[in-house]
């Protein structure tokens, strides 16, 4: 028992030194540019002011006030990140996925409005953390409506019984994931495309990832470029309260 546990030390080390690792990586280079960016255009409107030039102004400003926005939403993804790391047991409790998902789709209606479409298949109460779940459910459909080029971005939410878990997809009609890159959309930071093609941080996923974990599951992506992507949850049935 006693090598059982150093064994379960070492590894919960060995993985918080990667994400440790990708902080410092994040610390030095995603943060460095909205930096340098809110100081390069605040420093061209401090020139034309000493110049007593108002013209431009207006941009640098804008600019300057972009690059403190993605600043902080960096900021706050990495904070949120960093709370599921959190030793705090989570409670487990009966949860209707219909009325999860539901909530979860009347949320993104404040942003996308009726421009996508969710469509959910039979989902039964499990027992699991709403809260947990949540996440991972609002960043799933958030990723299939923002990537995504069709007039309608669709998804479909259905779940299949086994003998000890639930298997819960997500199947969009989104741009899709070429297969050397579906092993890394879950790791913390990766982004596959440029910040001024589709926004984010590239954190949704590894948030997704660690909370799978924490619920004492796994997530798994199949995908083609072009033809969606489908996200596999898999739930234990008999979930106790834990904390990865």
């Amino acid at each position: 028992q006693l090598m059982k546990s150093l064994k379960a030390s070492n590894a919960a080390l060995q993985k918080a030194n990667i994400e440790l690792e990708q902080f410092a990586y994040i610390a030095s280079h995603d943060l460095k540019t909205p930096i340098r960016n809110i100081s390069s255009f605040l420093g061209l409107a401090e020139r034309d002011l000493k110049k007593g030039k108002y013209d431009d102004l207006h941009t640098f400003f804008g600019y300057a006030k972009a690059g403190a926005h993605q600043m902080n939403t960096l900021v706050e993804d990495i904070l949120d990140f960093s709370r599921l790391n959190s030793t705090k047991a989570q409670k487990t409790e009966s949860t209707n996925l219909n009325e999860l998902v539901t909530s979860c789709i009347e949320q993104l209606s404040a942003t996308y409005g009726d421009q996508f479409e969710v469509k959910m298949h039979h989902l039964p109460t499990v027992q699991t953390s709403p809260s947990l779940l949540s996440i991972l459910c609002m960043n799933l459909l958030d990723n299939a409506i923002k990537y995504n080029t069709t007039d309608r971005p669709t998804i479909e939410v259905l779940a299949q019984s086994y003998s000890e878990s639930w298997i819960i997809s997500f199947k969009d009609n989104g741009i899709g994931i070429a297969p050397e890159f579906q092993d890394k959309v879950f790791d913390m930071f990766q982004r596959l495309h440029p910040p001024d093609q589709y926004s984010g941080t590239g954190i949704g996923l590894a948030m997704c990832k660690k909370v799978t974990q924490r619920l004492g599951g796994t997530i798994q992506l199949r995908s083609q470029p072009g033809k969606g992507s489908t996200f596999l949850v898999s739930l234990p049935k008999n979930a106790s309260d834990t904390a990865i």
